[in-house]
C-alpha cells in the first residue's frame, strides 16, 4: 500500500518538483509497486478532465458575435489536435523534473533518443572547419595519388664483354688475338673531366694511330675491320679514375701496362 508520503510525491512529481532523491525513490516505487502506476495513471486522467473542463469554461464564455464563434472554433480544432500531445507533454513533465534533468536516466535515454532522430533527419554534409583566430578552412580532396607502375626488363643493345678501370695516370692495352668483320667497340664513363689517348698499333708498316679527346661523362670510340696482332691501349691523364666497357670478338687480352711511357720511348728509338 502507498503511504502518504508516496502519495505526496505521486502528486509533486505530475508538478515536476521533486528533487533527484525524491525522483529515485518515485521511480523505485513505480517498478516494485503496481499501485503506484495506477496512481499515477488516475492522476494524469484527471489532469487530463481538468484540461477538457478548462477548456469547456472558455467556449462558454465565448460571446455570440462572429468574432466570438470563429475564436472559439479554431480554438476547439486546437483543443482536439493537441488532446494527444498535451497527455505525452504531461507525462513528460512528470518523469522529467527540469532541476535534476541532467543526472535522471529518463533524460538520458530521451537525450539519445533525440540525437538519433537529428542525425537521421539530417544526413551528414562537408562542412568548412572554422579555426581558432576567424580562419576558415575548406576541406578539399587530397591531390597526392600513388599509382603502381610496373617496367619490363630493359636490356642493353650492347653486349658487353669486358669492362675495366684505368686510373689516373695508368694505361690498359687490349690485344685481339682474333680478327673479324664487327667493329671493337669501346664506352667510357666519368663522374669528372679527364683527358684521355686511345692509340691504335697496327703492326708492320702501317704504324700506329693516336687519338686524343677529353671525357667529360660518356664517350665512345669504334675499331673497324679488326685484325689478329691488333693492340689498343687506353691511357688516362685525368685526375679521376675512368670505367671502360669493351665489345669485341673473343680471344682478346685485356692487360694493364705500368710501364707504358718506357715502351713507348722503345718503339720511338726503334
Amino acid at each position: 500500500m502507498l503511504d502518504e508520503q508516496d502519495q505526496e510525491l505521486i502528486s509533486r512529481g505530475l508538478e515536476a518538483d521533486l528533487n533527484r532523491a525524491e525522483m529515485r525513490h518515485l521511480y523505485r516505487l513505480a517498478v516494485t509497486q503496481p499501485p503506484a502506476l495506477e496512481e499515477m495513471a488516475q492522476l494524469l486522467g484527471l489532469e487530463h478532465g481538468f484540461q477538457e473542463a478548462l477548456q469547456q469554461e472558455r467556449r462558454m464564455v465565448v460571446g455570440t458575435n462572429l468574432t466570438g464563434k470563429a475564436v472559439a472554433a479554431m480554438v476547439a480544432g486546437q483543443a482536439q489536435r493537441n488532446s494527444f500531445g498535451s497527455f505525452v507533454r504531461h507525462l513528460w513533465a512528470w518523469f522529467f523534473s527540469p532541476r535534476t534533468v541532467l543526472l535522471q536516466p529518463f533524460s538520458f535515454v530521451g537525450g539519445v533518443a533525440a540525437v538519433v532522430l537529428a542525425l537521421g533527419l539530417f544526413p551528414s554534409m562537408d562542412r568548412d572547419l572554422v579555426r581558432p583566430g576567424g580562419v576558415t578552412s575548406v576541406s578539399t580532396p587530397p591531390r597526392l595519388a600513388i599509382q603502381d607502375v610496373q617496367f619490363n626488363q630493359a636490356e642493353a643493345r650492347v653486349n658487353w664483354t669486358n669492362r675495366f678501370v684505368v686510373p689516373p695516370g695508368a694505361a690498359t692495352r687490349l690485344s685481339l688475338n682474333n680478327g673479324g668483320k664487327d667493329p671493337v667497340l669501346l664506352q667510357f664513363e666519368s663522374v669528372q673531366p679527364a683527358s684521355l689517348e686511345v692509340i691504335h698499333y697496327a703492326g708492320g708498316v702501317s704504324g700506329e694511330t693516336v687519338r686524343l679527346f677529353t671525357i667529360d661523362g660518356i664517350g665512345f670510340a669504334t675499331l673497324r675491320e679488326p685484325r689478329q696482332g691488333d693492340e689498343v691501349v687506353v691511357r688516362n691523364s685525368g685526375n679521376v679514375p675512368v670505367l671502360v666497357y669493351m665489345r669485341g670478338m673473343d680471344g682478346a687480352t685485356v692487360s694493364d701496362l705500368q710501364n707504358l711511357q718506357q715502351k713507348d720511348k722503345t718503339r720511338q728509338n726503334l
